[in-house]
């Protein structure tokens, strides 16, 4: 019973505490989100074209070290899988609820020596940039300011960090989420620019 209520005063504590920063933040938050950020969308679309360019390359290396299979078809990644794997590595790779061997990236990362792994997860990648941060984000662009905004969750990742939500929707999708965040370094780096007498930082 003690534990009990000393469990909930804890808690109840945390919740405080976690409100207030949630509360002192609120407004910068807001800003940013009416401020939007520019972005330069020729420059963009260069990145795009290059990316699309070293997909071509990355699907051809593919091909040339998995030809009698395509590995982007989980049926067929997983046969090769069985075929490449020894017995040992076999036994213990994770499977599925359905009992086949998994296939996810974080899965094939950890196994990268394996052959042809190393090449499929740079078409995924180059494919997922492509996809999920290519003309999706010259689109998302609003037609009166001219800039991206997003709508931004407080502590809404699983590491309490703020977490960014679709660029086009008060709905947070996964891949418009992660393909926002993952690219904003990006457009600082090289897209993003700055007002006459401002400076980003």
């Amino acid at each position: 019973m003690l534990w009990n209520t000393q469990q909930n005063e804890l808690f109840d504590d945390i919740d405080k505490q976690c409100q207030e920063v949630v509360d002192a933040v609120t407004p910068a938050i807001a800003r940013m989100e009416l401020a939007g950020m520019p972005i330069d969308v020729a420059t963009h679309r260069a990145q795009i074209v290059r990316w699309q360019t070293e997909l071509a390359a990355a699907e051809k290396e593919l091909r040339r070290v998995s030809p009698s299979r395509d590995l982007l078809k989980p049926a067929e990644l997983q046969a090769h899988l069985n075929n490449v794997l020894d017995a040992e590595t076999l036994a213990t790779w994770p499977r599925t609820d359905t009992g086949l061997l998994t296939t996810r990236r974080q899965q094939l990362q950890l196994n990268n020596h394996v052959p042809a792994l190393a090449e499929l997860l740079q078409v995924r990648a180059l494919q997922k940039l492509i996809n999920a941060f290519g003309d999706s984000l010259i689109e998302a662009i609003n037609p009166v300011t001219g800039r991206l905004h997003t709508s931004v969750l407080i502590a809404g990742s699983g590491g309490r960090r703020t977490r960014t939500m679709s660029t086009k929707t008060r709905h947070s999708t996964k891949t418009q989420s992660s393909a926002f965040t993952a690219l904003m370094p990006s457009i600082i780096r090289c897209r993003a620019r700055a007002p006459k007498s401002c400076s980003l930082l």
